[in-house]
């Protein structure tokens, strides 16, 4: 269909002269400090590591893949999301509100009760031969490995079979277990820790389970194997006795006691400094105030906590510092999943991280290339390109029906059926260039969008349709979705096309106007073209530096009009001019010429700007992030690697999870602070 283009790496300079609408060949830039020398010696750091809320989107995915339920018609009850530095996943927009714990709790038992009793989960309930307290943990051991994505604790295992068991029927049991499950912090978020599991919590007790339940007269001791650091002990008891008793808890040589009242309970806590590694013994005991002959001691325990190893308190004034660790395998299998899926690890995958598979760079990339030929691949590449480009705006475009006879719903369905199967084309089926996407002569039309676009219907719409050289047509900037959806109103907006190309195709922003612009129409424009009226609006110095770097790049797209139909005049009645161009400096040297959008797609296909732009959002998503200076050198690394190997998405994606970067995880240290 489309065949891979050599990758010459051209600068924007030199390709001008392959370029009839340019002027006299520019002058050359001044060599530039080669970026290698700087980073061989470069340290790595793959920047700072985020607890990252499940978008929506992973969120119904997730469960629609573990459990086989379809939670979509719930989406608009969840809170809308926002664009955070041009996408839906950056890490410090997934913020959580009381409505997110609101609806949660609702899916998770709109997602419970839809289960089938056929799933694999509860299949296994029904020939279960073990006891029901083995069966119970092998539940749990099961669903948790799948819904917080690596195995749970003992302490997490224990907890969930007692939840488990609180029901009569294990299908019952089974299912409350689910339900809470897709409630917890480690399904809702993907977390990155290299806290061990029996950090915190009553993990650090041997036997917890034997601090629960009626306390007998003679008290409860259970050993607890502590390292270096501070703890936090923590009981809670329930005085069943119609008088008051004295409760006493000590760890080492630290104790507490605590009078609690008859029918009630009461917390005791305390605080240990732990100097080295060592055994020591929890005690818990109680007896009754005032006691008389006789009197049984009637206390119940309700729960026991040890938290540690901590520290009492941060030092402020210390400058923090980081270490850098590989990821584990089950993280890696959570980054490569969300990142290549949008949704949770399979078991496959689990596995293979269980065994050691994803330990290295090349078991991570190979593992990546088997999961961009799963479906779910291109069910993920559609969700990215929707964000990528803001496609989610064509479901609020309103046109005129006077002046838009023949546009509807419907034909914007056609128009994102253009733009996804083209993409994929390039991306998957092709294995092309990924920069092909900007001058590709081919596109997908229904008989629809094709008669709108003023083409003969194709006679197959699954097949591609190939535009000649004269045609107007070929590569993303003149499909209709994109035009639309880059446009506002009925009428056009150089400015607001040129800001979209600037921003998403070569990651440059324009400046927002000046706090004393006067934000008003230009005078004496009537009978004017939009090209002439925007020059006058532009000649205001307090505007012209934004509308500099937009303008030229709107004008070049003026040939298609508010829905993407190609027109020989502007919105005013008179002729186009189509020249355009990008400026990188304020020197005429550094401008870049050229004339309509296909020439413009052509700049931009052999651009090392738009190259780097597109590495570095790709980047930017699979992080949850934007890059920063520390990354370049990353980026530097993964532009290679791809351009050798040919420059396709698959490539690009490759390159991008077996870097070091994606690989690894900065996580900080405080001179005498917590962990």
């Amino acid at each position: 269909m489309t065949s891979v283009r050599p990758i010459a790496a051209l600068p924007l300079a030199s390709l001008l002269m392959l370029l009839s609408a340019c002027p006299a060949p520019l002058e050359e830039r001044p060599a530039e400090q080669e970026p290698s020398a700087i980073c061989e010696a470069h340290d790595l750091d793959p920047g700072p590591g985020y607890a990252r809320r499940l978008t929506h989107q992973e969120y119904i995915w997730s469960i629609h893949d573990i459990l086989g339920v379809d939670l979509s018609a719930w989406r608009e009850s969840l809170p809308r999301e926002s664009y955070v530095d041009g996408f839906k996943n950056t890490a410090w927009g997934l913020t959580v509100s009381g409505r997110h714990i609101e609806v949660y709790a609702h899916l998770a038992g709109e997602a419970t009760a839809a289960l089938s009793s056929d799933h694999r989960w509860l299949r296994q309930l029904s020939v279960c031969e073990e006891t029901a307290e083995r069966c119970a943990r092998t539940f749990v051991e099961e669903a948790g490995l799948e819904l917080f994505r690596r195995p749970l604790s003992d302490d997490e295992t224990r907890r969930f079979a007692a939840l488990f068991a609180q029901k009569p029927s294990p299908q019952v049991g089974a299912r409350l277990v689910i339900e809470a499950m897709l409630q917890a912090p480690h399904f809702l978020y993907r977390l990155e820790s290299d806290r061990s599991g029996g950090a915190l919590g009553t993990a650090a007790l041997k036997d917890a389970g034997a601090l629960q339940g009626a306390l007998a007269d003679e008290g409860l001791t259970a050993p607890l194997n502590l390292r270096p650091g501070t703890y936090r002990v923590s009981v809670q008891l329930a005085n069943e006795a119609p008088y008051p008793i004295v409760a006493s808890l000590s760890v080492g040589d630290e104790r507490r006691r605590e009078r609690v009242a008859p029918f009630r309970t009461a917390r005791l806590s305390l605080q240990l400094e732990q100097q080295r590694a060592e055994d020591v013994s929890l005690r818990l005991s109680a007896e009754p105030e005032a006691r008389f002959t006789g009197a049984p001691v009637a206390p119940r325990v309700i729960h026991v906590e040890v938290l540690g190893p901590l520290t009492s308190r941060v030092n402020t004034g210390a400058k923090p510092t980081y270490e850098v660790r590989a990821l584990t395998g089950f993280e890696m299998a959570s980054r490569l999943a969300y990142f290549i899926w949008h949704s949770a690890p399979d078991r496959e995958l689990l596995d293979a991280a269980a065994v050691g598979e994803l330990d290295d760079a090349e078991g991570v990339a190979r593992w990546a290339r088997t999961m961009l030929a799963d479906p779910r691949a291109r069910r993920a590449f559609k969700s990215y390109l929707a964000e990528w480009l803001h496609l989610d705006t064509l479901a609020t475009v309103e046109r005129s029906a006077e002046r838009f006879l023949d546009f509807s719903d419907a034909l914007i369905d056609d128009m994102r059926l253009e733009i996804e199967n083209f993409s994929q084309a390039i991306a998957f089926d092709d294995q092309a260039d990924w920069l092909s996407i900007f001058d590709a002569r081919f596109s997908f039309l229904t008989p629809r969008l094709a008669a709108y676009y003023g083409l003969e219907a194709p006679a197959d719409p699954t097949a591609p349709t190939y535009f000649g050289d004269e045609s107007p047509r070929g590569g993303l900037l003149t499909q209709g979705a994109l035009l639309t959806a880059s446009t506002s109103n009925d009428t056009t907006s150089p400015v607001k096309r040129g800001i979209f190309v600037r921003e998403r195709f070569l990651c440059q922003s324009v400046p927002s106007p000046a706090s004393n612009a006067v934000m008003q129409a230009a005078p004496n424009t009537e009978g004017m073209s939009t090209r002439e009226r925007l020059q006058r609006h532009s000649d205001d110095p307090s505007c012209n530096f934004c509308h500099r770097a937009a303008d030229p790049i709107g004008f070049g797209l003026e040939a298609f009009d508010a829905t993407g139909r190609y027109r020989t005049v502007d919105d005013t009645g008179h002729p186009l001019d189509v020249r355009g161009a990008i400026t990188r400096s304020p020197y005429e040297r550094d401008t870049l010429h050229f004339e309509g959008a296909r020439q413009l797609g052509e700049l931009l296909a052999n651009s090392e700007d738009a190259e780097r732009c597109m590495v570095e959002q790709m980047y930017q998503y699979a992080l949850g992030r934007p890059a920063g200076e520390f990354d370049q050198c990353t980026l530097n690394a993964i532009i290679d690697e791809a351009r050798s190997q040919g420059r396709s998405y698959t490539d690009i994606i490759v390159a991008i999870v077996s870097s070091d970067a994606f690989r690894h995880v900065r996580q900080h240290r405080y001179d005498g602070g917590a962990r």
